[in-house]
């Protein structure tokens, strides 16, 4: 460590930078990484969605929460938007999967970007982004 530094972290994964730079705000900090990149395996090859549904109402809060703040950094560092819509569409295939959806659906009916969209008789259920990936697929039903 090199002196004057306060705080070393280990590991430079989306956790490592995470912490990395938040404490970075107040304290000196080093970022030690055994790569020559910062993220290269699976935070690097992560589908990177941000999924404001997934999980229990914890995770979701926390998700949720965190929305404001990837604006903020993108801004901080003159990037391009760092969240982007992206077409998801959630699909049931048996009785016992439709019913999970539907309480799953239930359960965040007050999250904003959550949307059911009845259609012809057959129960299709999706994110609000979802009628660009069915228009690139119409053969999904």
């Amino acid at each position: 460590m090199s002196p004057g530094q306060d705080i070393v972290v280990i590991g430079g994964g989306i956790a490592g930078v995470s912490v990395a730079y938040e404490l970075a705000a107040h304290r000196r900090v080093t970022l030690l990484e055994a790569e020559a990149s910062l993220a290269i395996h699976s935070t690097g090859r992560s589908a990177a969605m941000y999924v404001p549904g997934h999980g229990g109402p914890q995770v979701r809060a926390l998700v949720n929460a965190s929305r404001p703040r990837f604006a903020r950094l993108a801004e901080e560092l003159g990037a391009p938007a760092l969240l982007r819509p992206r077409p998801v569409l959630r699909a049931a295939f048996d009785d016992d999967g439709e019913q999970t959806l539907r309480a799953k659906l239930a359960e965040q009916a007050h999250e904003p970007d959550v949307r059911q969209r009845p259609g012809d008789g057959v129960p299709r259920h999706a994110l609000a982004t979802a009628p660009a990936a069915r228009a690139s697929r119409p053969r999904a039903r």
